[in-house]
């Protein structure tokens, strides 16, 4: 028999992950959460609380059995993707913004001119 790998310090989220075995597969993924209606994303208990119960025990699971090599390599990956993509966004919002001004002061100007007209 296998010992436990459960501890004594080990949170319901812990338990939660440990326990998780092929013959829950089919199973809704439930997590744990504690967050409060007044939790944001700028505290670091409510991030840490997120990332305990965001994966489903299948992705912990594989991940945890990918490796070192194997997940520093889909790291660097990520997060490279990640920020480019970041990058992109807030170029593009960048310009929706600045098109947006200027559809604004166009709309406003035809709307003028609409009305000397009339």
């Amino acid at each position: 028999m296998q010992p436990s790998p459960i501890r004594a310090e080990d949170t319901l989220e812990d338990i939660y992950y440990k326990t998780y075995d092929d013959s829950r597969a089919n199973e809704p993924h439930a997590p744990i959460w504690n967050f409060k209606q007044s939790d944001t994303f700028s505290e670091f208990g409510a991030c840490r609380e997120w990332m305990m119960g965001a994966f489903s025990l299948g992705e912990v699971r594989h991940q945890k059995e990918c490796g070192h090599d194997s997940l520093y390599r889909l790291y660097v990956y990520s997060q490279t993707k990640a920020v480019s993509a970041s990058h992109q966004i807030a170029q593009e919002w960048r310009t929706m913004y600045l098109e947006r001004a200027t559809w604004k002061k166009h709309r406003e100007r035809l709307a003028a001119e609409a009305k000397l007209f009339e």
